[in-house]
């Protein structure tokens, strides 16, 4: 039989647990939602400096991709690129919304004269009700494109079919690292960046558009004030309980 005593105990440190674990998981929350909203703040800054690198780089002259001396050349610089297209090597990056309208991108591989291979975004183009998608190869006669470097975002897809030669598969996400590795085990090396192709502007109903952030800095920030305005909200509610919690004992 259990002592009247213990019972007592147990009944009084209860209350005191279930009080204890309610404010830390209150002040959990709180700091969860602060947290987001300086991540927001950190990613609007991020946003704001490619969109300046991007203004800042876009009027520039090109630079000849084989003058650059180094393998990972600054974001958004202008390049011209000398050599020939490796059109047995193509693929299309599916799912792309330009102007509302939904269409895929066109890569292909692009060897210049200084001996690297890059993957070139030649642009986008409108998928059919039916998703079939239109094999647009490279002239071989084209020597010379225009276009910038760009470093994509690693998009977190479950797997990226091999690429086959001269026989383009559909990507739904672009993992340039996977991409380097499956190059590499066929016999090329590729850089670790795209060139996104400027020029030749008009080319086989290509459209040479693309969106530098997918989300600009200003509404970043407009999500940020929000995760503040929760956690300012979830502070007062806080004070208001405890204040409410604390007055009810005084009148017991």
């Amino acid at each position: 039989m259990k002592s009247p005593v213990v019972g007592q105990q147990k009944q009084r440190w209860i209350p005191k647990v279930v009080k204890l674990l309610t404010w830390l998981t209150v002040i959990a929350i709180f700091l969860g939602l602060l947290r987001l909203g300086f991540w927001q703040l950190d990613r609007a800054d991020q946003k704001s400096q490619i969109l300046s690198a991007r203004a800042l780089q876009k009027d520039s002259p090109p630079v000849i991709f084989s003058e650059l001396d180094k393998d990972d050349p600054l974001p958004f610089t202008v390049v011209h690129l000398k050599g020939k297209w490796l059109t047995d090597w193509r693929f299309f990056l599916d799912n792309r919304i330009l102007d509302g309208a939904l269409g895929y991108n066109l890569f292909a591989l692009f060897e210049d004269n200084s001996g690297r291979n890059i993957w070139v975004d030649r642009g986008w183009f409108a998928l059919t009700v039916d998703r079939k998608f239109t094999d647009l190869i490279p002239s071989s006669v084209q020597k010379d494109i225009v276009g910038y470097i760009y470093y994509p975002d690693e998009y977190k897809v479950l797997a990226t079919p091999e690429l086959e030669e001269n026989h383009p598969v559909v990507i739904a996400g672009l993992n340039l690292p996977r991409l380097q590795r499956m190059m590499l085990n066929k016999g090329l090396k590729v850089s670790p960046f795209i060139v996104r192709q400027t020029f030749p502007e008009h080319e086989q109903g290509l459209v040479k558009k693309w969106d530098v952030v997918t989300m600009p800095p200003s509404r970043h920030v407009g999500y940020a004030v929000q995760w503040f305005l929760l956690a300012f909200t979830l502070a007062i509610l806080s004070i208001i309980f405890y204040r409410k919690k604390r007055n009810k004992k005084r009148v017991l």
